[in-house]
């Protein structure tokens, strides 16, 4: 499946809207936090390719380090 920035954004605003929580920005600056940690580990392991498992674990990661636990939760 190729990746898809504005999928990743939609998927994190949709849960915060769920969750009542944060805005379209801040679902922005979760995805941009989400890319940069596969940029990370794209440079580290020259045959990464990241998963749609790996990407919802990385998405749910950074959303608990914004403190949006109840996004996380419902993501």
């Amino acid at each position: 499946m190729p990746f898809a920035f504005e999928k990743i954004e939609n998927a994190i605003y949709k849960a915060m809207l769920g969750a009542s929580e944060g805005s379209a920005e801040d679902a922005a600056l979760v995805a941009h936090q989400v890319v940069g940690e596969l940029a990370r580990f794209s440079k580290k392991y020259k045959n990464f390719l990241p998963t749609v498992e790996g990407i919802q674990d990385s998405v749910e990661k950074q959303l608990m380090l914004n403190d949006f636990t109840a996004t996380a939760k419902a993501y």
